[in-house]
């Protein structure tokens, strides 16, 4: 797995704190993530630096590989 796109479509950017994901982070780092190149967040709405404070905060060794892309557009449509 290379990439993975999580949408962010919440009312209001303050209610992002209800998104309580810091257990992911860690898992994320197991060595069957380790070609993990791309976490990316679309977010509805346009306060980008809310969005990038949150993902500092439950994704830090992610943050910290440098795989996390912010993105105010949501993400292709999905071909199975």
């Amino acid at each position: 797995m290379r990439t993975i796109e999580i949408i962010i479509d919440i009312s209001s950017p303050g209610d992002i704190e209800q998104l309580a994901l810091q257990t992911i982070d860690p898992y994320l780092q197991r060595s069957n993530f380790a070609s993990l190149q791309c976490l990316a967040f679309f977010t509805m709405f346009s306060e980008l630096e809310i969005l990038q404070n949150w993902v500092r905060e439950c994704f830090p060794a992610c943050f910290q590989r440098g795989i996390v892309h912010l993105r105010k557009t949501p993400p292709r449509p999905w071909r199975g």
